[in-house]
């Protein structure tokens, strides 16, 4: 087709700086999301909007002809509309109320989605109208236009990553405007509409740069803290930003958090005055400052101590050298702080984020020049990276899971990979450690438990293929209500650690639920638990007696507590099929148990939900040992009990000596209610007569009969695990819209689509294409996270080097000619053989490359993806050229766009799916049998026959 206006060269940077505006413009919204709402709602809100893409395919089909006659002026008014398009979309996202956790109560939040669904949708609609109309309207030349979209949205990817650090996040929205603007230019007919797009850009550049500010949703927390400027002086001191975060430091005469204090902590004793560190909107931690002898007290009365508490009274703890910590998920410096506070000698602190950093040395003052103390050391790396390629050796790593990661999936967090918390991370913890060194971790907890219960079948998984037996005795799970601490000594606690666990947990009235030879009552002391589920968890896959007609505790729990693995490293995604019925039943369980009559029974703790084999040291075990005696119940009448002493000394250690560790027994208490069946809920424990659960429960009014229907089962589901709502709800939306814009064109076209031979064909050809790309897309991103040592690099490096080979085989396949099945065959044949070194050598090579510099790991990583992803670019052109050489199947070329771009919208859902519950080796191979079959059912084998014979 004859090009009239414009020069090849000239339609290909064209196409290339929409392209690029795009790609910005997908990750600008990411980034806002993350900053100002959900970060993990704009996943779904993109995914959703790629739509787009597949609405102007539609709307192609239809009006195949007209557009193709108007193409140029088309060109240049999409690519002049894109431009105030995204402003407007930006704008109108800062003052939708959306909040997720209503949208059950409240139905009108499922409207604001819908909201910004269309806001992100327009600008990207425009946008693909532009693409479309280039690569159909300009068919004889797709090859190198669809190369030079690929190629210029991988450059795309690396400069916005730079971008990101200096341009600040009120600007954000100039990154897809410029590079759209030059595309409008570039597409314009004369002077007067090269004016006009200058004029429409830079109008809209002085109103991003005049109208933009950050503008959180009133549920970010750092908004609650500035609420209080009237009483706490609450102020912003400091900020940040960059492509890992947005980052403000907050003075506060009130922020004096410390999470895992303890509920006995003497009076006078308190966490002093802060500087909070919040991330896109949330509070990560705090910044060391220097303390006192007397601010640090309360650092002793945190749950954390215990392992610095268990190295200090080591037979020969080291006296020459002191403790030596790696500190994993360093944020405000308070892990190091910590280390210092305790005694530490050596302190290697792993930070994710350079700002971080950067923040500790501007306020140097206020941390006492922390990271200036001998023996301190603070790097920019990955913990993971750091645990797998250090010739250090430590008496004790510590990590964190108390916080937010800084990407605002407070709301979500299910949504991510975490390759701290695989089995193969705690095998590169362990080799990490002095011989008698402990693994800890600290994690919030939750009602009922579904996170932090599954570090121990992940840690006990870790030590067996380590080749340690008798694993109870190499694990401790201590909480309170809010934080879990679990330690895992691979060498095995001694008597000594369990009294120091026994006494601490004892004045510190934290909770014992795993240690070794733990008694039942020592169990659910302090802050009680309707059932303890940490202890029956623990018992099951620690002594691997927790079974029921055959089936485990972890399959019968109503989470998913199954271990992780780097092929499946979704450490949160703890939802599974049965998780809604049982979440109901669970917290009806809980309601009548706090309503209905007590007595007392047994001490809390003894009657799990899951009971255990018979105890042979204890027969008969349902009836309670006569030989101790019962609890006394407290007389309502009588006033309560005095306050102790804190002068006084702490009660002495109990005897270890006073009888064999009791296990559960094996019958249920049948006042308890039966126990729960695999997958159902957990018996609660009634509360004891007297104690304030029992005299609440009694005032409190009977409970109506609760409703029925999914809507009712969801509402049972936490807010932080509606990622897996949010995903199958995406794939819902994407596969309904897809399949409607994928039909209509057939319904609505008298002529062309509804009359062209081999529709089957290109469509399942297409969908192929779409499914294929973006599934091998997502899947090196994650599977390339590792490795990059961040998220974030791993997605850029892998869409730049993807999207820039590509276009590079793109360019190349049109040397084939009218021979576009053997490039086909060439295509399939190079990607088998990439995904073949994915599964099987790609893992050990990238494992014994960690230790290399970023940049170096950066190179390694391209030029991996680079063979794969120069035969990616082979097949849609091809495909595109194929279908334009026949007059009967040219009406199917704008049809196969749309195809293509609504498969990719489901594609990208059905990654996130697959990873979690196949992982990604199963995906890759699925991309090798997907382009085979794309290979098969070629639509353009029959066009290639009539050419040959022709010529012949």
């Amino acid at each position: 087709m004859h090009v009239p206006a414009h020069s090849v060269s000239r339609l290909m940077a064209a196409i290339a700086a929409v392209a690029s505006a795009v790609l910005a413009f997908e990750i600008v919204l990411m980034r806002t999301f993350a900053i100002e709402s959900y970060a993990s709602f704009g996943a779904m809100v993109i995914s959703v909007a790629l739509l787009g893409f597949g609405a102007s395919g539609t709307l192609l089909t239809v009006r195949r002809e007209w557009f193709i006659r108007h193409r140029e002026a088309v060109l240049f008014v999409s690519a002049v509309a894109f431009i105030p398009l995204v402003l407007a979309a930006h704008l109108a996202n800062q003052h939708v109320p959306f909040v997720p956790g209503k949208m059950i109560a409240d139905p009108e939040h499922a409207l604001w989605l819908l909201i910004f669904y269309v806001n992100a949708l327009v600008p990207l609609f425009a946008a693909s109208v532009f693409i479309g109309v280039m690569l159909v309207g300009y068919t004889e030349h797709v090859h190198r236009l669809y190369s030079a979209d690929l190629a210029a949205s991988g450059v795309s990817a690396f400069a916005v990553l730079l971008l990101l650090w200096v341009v600040p996040p009120q600007l954000y929205p100039l990154l897809p405007i410029i590079p759209a603007a030059i595309g409008a230019v570039l597409v314009a007919r004369g002077r007067p509409q090269q004016l006009v797009a200058l004029a429409v850009a830079v109008v809209t550049i002085a109103a991003a740069i005049g109208l933009g500010r950050v503008r959180f949703n009133e549920y970010k927390g750092i908004l609650g803290t500035l609420r209080t400027k009237s009483v706490s002086g609450a102020t912003i001191i400091a900020e940040r930003y960059g492509p890992m975060g947005f980052l403000q430091v907050v003075e506060s005469t009130s922020e004096r958090t410390a999470p895992g204090l303890s509920a006995a902590t003497p009076f006078g004793i308190s966490p002093p005055q802060q500087h909070a560190l919040f991330v896109d909107g949330e509070k990560v931690g705090s910044l060391a400052r220097l303390l006192s002898a007397e601010e640090g007290r309360y650092l002793d009365w945190l749950i954390s101590a215990l392992p610095y508490q268990l190295q200090a009274n080591a037979s020969g703890a080291r006296s020459d050298q002191g403790t030596s910590v790696m500190a994993i998920g360093v944020a405000g410096g308070e892990d190091v702080a910590e280390a210092v506070h305790h005694g530490a000698q050596r302190i290697l602190g792993v930070a994710t984020n350079p700002q971080y950093v950067d923040l500790l040395e501007e306020f140097r003052t206020y941390s006492g020049n922390l990271l200036g103390r001998p023996g301190v050391e603070v790097v920019v790396a990955d913990g993971r990276g750091v645990a797998e390629t250090t010739q250090e050796r430590f008496d004790l790593v510590m990590l964190r899971g108390l916080d937010a990661s800084g990407l605002s999936v407070s709301a979500t967090p299910g949504s991510a990979e975490s390759y701290l918390l695989t089995v193969e991370a705690f095998e590169a913890y362990f080799r990490a450690l002095e011989p008698g060194g402990i693994v800890a971790f600290t994690m919030r907890l939750s009602v009922p438990p579904y996170t932090a219960i599954r570090l121990i079948p992940t840690a006990a998984e870790a030590l067996r293929r380590a080749g340690r037996d008798d694993l109870g005795r190499r694990v401790a799970f201590i909480r309170d209500t809010f934080v879990g601490l679990l330690l895992v000594k691979p060498d095995g606690f001694e008597a000594g650690d369990l009294v120091t666990m026994r006494r601490f947990s004892r004045e510190r009235s934290f909770d014992i639920s795993w240690i070794p030879g733990v008694r039942p009552r020592e169990v659910n002391q302090y802050t009680a638990l309707l059932s303890e589920h940490y202890t029956q968890v623990a018992r099951a896959v620690l002594t691997g007696s927790g079974f029921i007609d055959g089936v485990s505790v972890t399959d019968g729990y109503l989470f998913d507590v199954t271990p992780t693995w780097d092929d499946r490293p979704y450490f949160s995604e703890v939802v599974k099929a049965s998780t809604l019925t049982g979440l109901r039943e669970y917290q009806r369980a809980s309601v009548a148990a706090q309503a209905a009559p007590s007595r007392w029974s047994e001490p809390p703790g003894v009657s799990p939900a899951i009971p255990g084999p018979p105890d042979p040291a204890r027969p008969g075990a349902a009836v309670p040992n006569l030989d101790e005696p019962p609890p006394s119940v407290p007389n309502l009448d009588e006033p309560p009990p005095s306050v102790p002493n804190l002068d006084e000394p702490p009660p002495s250690v109990p005897n270890l000596d006073d009888g064999p560790p009791v296990t559960p027994p094996d019958v249920p208490n049948l006042d308890e209610g039966p126990p729960m069946e695999p997958g159902g809920p957990a018996a609660p424990v009634t509360p004891a007569r007297g104690s304030a659960e029992a005299a609440e429960a009694a005032d409190a009014p009977a409970a109506p009969p609760p409703p029925t229907g999914l809507f009712e089962l969801l509402a049972h589901l936490p807010v932080d695990l509606w990622s897996v709502v949010t995903r199958w709800v995406t794939l819902a939306q994407a596969v309904a819209f897809g399949a409607l814009l994928i039909l209509l064109p057939v319904v609505l076209s008298r002529r062309g689509v509804r009359t062209a031979p081999h529709k089957a064909r290109t469509f399942v050809y297409f969908a192929c294409l779409g499914l294929g790309f973006m599934v091998a897309e997502m899947v090196l991103i994650r599977k390339l996270t590792l490795f990059l040592a961040s998220p974030l690099y791993a997605t850029t490096i892998v869409l730049a080097a993807i999207l820039l080979f590509s276009g590079l085989g793109s360019g190349y396949a049109e040397r084939f000619g009218p021979r576009r099945t053997r490039a086909l065959g060439v295509a399939a044949l190079g990607i088998g053989l990439s995904v073949l070194f994915w599964v099987t050598a790609a893992d050990p090579l990238l494992r014994v490359l960690l230790g290399l510099p970023t940049v170096v790991r950066m190179l390694v990583a391209t030029v991996l993806i680079a063979p794969m992803a120069f035969c990616l670019g082979f097949p849609f052109p091809t495909g595109m050229a194929a279908l334009d050489a026949s007059e009967r199947l040219r009406p199917l070329v704008p049809w196969a766009w749309g195809i293509n771009g609504a498969t990719s919208v489901v594609a990208a859902v059905l990654t996130d799916l697959g990873s979690i519950h196949f992982g990604f080796r199963a995906m890759l191979v699925c991309v090798a049998g997907i382009y085979l079959v794309a290979w098969i059912v070629f639509p353009g084998r029959d066009t290639e026959t009539q050419g040959t014979a022709s010529a012949t």
